[in-house]
């Protein structure tokens, strides 16, 4: 066992900062480990750990014994079905992929996403950190809900790491990333994040987007019948990468479901009033 000195100030600024970060594993089939990233977990800092649709059990003597001081992290982890409930409430989610996709999406080193993992919660957002299956990995549609997809570079005879392993790597560069900026007196960020008038857009709330997008486009006969998400999935990119508020994915919802009323009643063209078409925000409202 090794043990490394932090000083106490440190620990503190870095507690506060690890609990925003939400550990996701999607169809987690080896209990062990389950139970082993609950390990690392305690050994990085982050204690939030959803499994959507596990097979693993969880809480069993594997588990368990492979957790160690991470115990109470497999019983307070919370079961979901989908992984948008998964991702629910946070504003950037990173899935770890082993190959490269058939879509021309770029992934990222690990140190890359971890730097942008830290930047988000230096400004208060929540972070997901999602891994897939032990055989499969992430599904496309799975990596379609996060906006970085970031691969561990490994050697060509072997590419895949176990699940644990490839989610340890995953925690160290994040904790290395977010005590880098701590020790370097980085850390809060710059004053201009804090003056920002709207809150950024949460993964549900983009979600909840993408669907009403779906059908406006659908309805509007702009996707290929044969195959809508390849369509649909550049859009995702565009909007992921756009750092997208509160308020402009509002006031796209609005967008998208005046088009689609459109669609549905095209003889009902004039606009009229709205009352659910969202105000701007204040340009010196504070940042909260």
């Amino acid at each position: 066992m090794y043990l490394v000195s932090v000083p106490m100030n440190e620990l503190s600024a870095s507690a506060q900062l690890f609990d925003r970060v939400r550990v996701v594993l999607c169809r987690p089939q080896i209990a062990g480990n389950v139970g082993a990233i609950a390990r690392s977990m305690i050994n990085f800092g982050p204690r939030e750990l959803y499994l959507v649709r596990p097979k693993a059990p969880h809480l069993s003597h594997e588990a368990r014994h492979r957790a160690r001081a991470g115990e109470p992290i497999l019983e307070s982890a919370v079961k979901v079905q989908e992984l948008p409930e998964a991702l629910a409430g946070c504003v950037l989610a990173i899935g770890s992929t082993a190959r490269e996709r058939a879509t021309d999406r770029a992934n990222i080193r690990p140190r890359q996403a971890a730097e942008a993992a830290a930047e988000a919660l230096g400004r208060g957002e929540r972070v997901a950190l999602v891994f897939g299956h032990e055989t499969s990995g992430m599904s496309n549609l799975e990596l379609d809900q996060c906006q970085i997809a970031a691969t561990i570079p490994t050697c060509p005879d072997m590419p895949s790491l176990n699940l644990a392993m490839a989610a340890t790597v995953m925690l160290y560069e994040v904790h290395q990333a977010v005590m880098d900026r701590i020790g370097g007196g980085a850390w809060p960020p710059v004053a201009r994040e804090k003056k920002k008038a709207d809150l950024p857009a949460t993964l549900e709330q983009l979600e909840g987007m993408y669907g009403q997008m779906r059908e406006c486009l659908w309805n509007g006969k702009f996707l290929n019948p044969q195959n809508p998400d390849i369509t649909l999935r550049y859009l995702r990119r565009f909007f992921a990468h756009s750092g997208a508020t509160d308020f402009e994915v509002r006031l796209w919802r609005a967008i998208w479901r005046r088009l689609n009323n459109t669609y549905l009643h095209p003889k009902s063209r004039r606009a009229g009033n709205d009352s659910q078409i969202p105000v701007a925000p204040r340009q010196d409202a504070a940042h909260h």
